[in-house]
């Protein structure tokens, strides 16, 4: 089952600001005749609007039987449910795959990893399921 992550709106406030500043970055330097110019709209177009919508888009953590998969932008994490020990409310504002404050921090093993699924409950629910179906609970 896949869980989308909740977006704080202020988060995407600020990447809809950073996308439309990329894109009217390479408008103006389409107008130019510099191959430098461009180049450097190019990298500002993925950098400022590649990456932020590839991470509004893709952040969602899937529980399957045997794995939990995290998921953003280019990260991918796996986490087996019978190494996660506990699951707790967080609002650790640490770099981490969640684009929101509202937030469930997961410990496994000696790791803890943030996440803001939007269905908090379910998301636990589907944890402890895939826990009970190894054995654990």
């Amino acid at each position: 089952m896949t869980f989308r992550s909740k977006i704080d709106w202020w988060l995407a406030a600020i990447m809809l600001v950073v996308i439309a500043a990329s894109l009217a970055t390479v408008i103006a330097a389409s107008h130019g005749r510099s191959n430098g110019g461009l180049l450097t709209a190019a990298a500002v177009f993925v950098i400022g609007t590649v990456l932020p919508a590839w991470l509004l888009l893709s952040t969602a953590y899937t529980v399957e039987s045997e794995v939990l998969i995290v998921r953003s932008g280019p990260i991918r994490q796996r986490i087996p449910p019978d190494q996660i020990s506990d699951i707790s409310p967080s609002s650790n504002p640490v770099s981490s795959p969640a684009l929101s404050l509202d937030r469930l921090e997961i410990h496994h093993g000696q790791k803890r990893t943030l996440v803001s699924p939007k269905d908090k409950q379910g998301f636990i629910k589907a944890i402890r399921d895939a826990q009970r179906a190894l054995g654990m609970v």
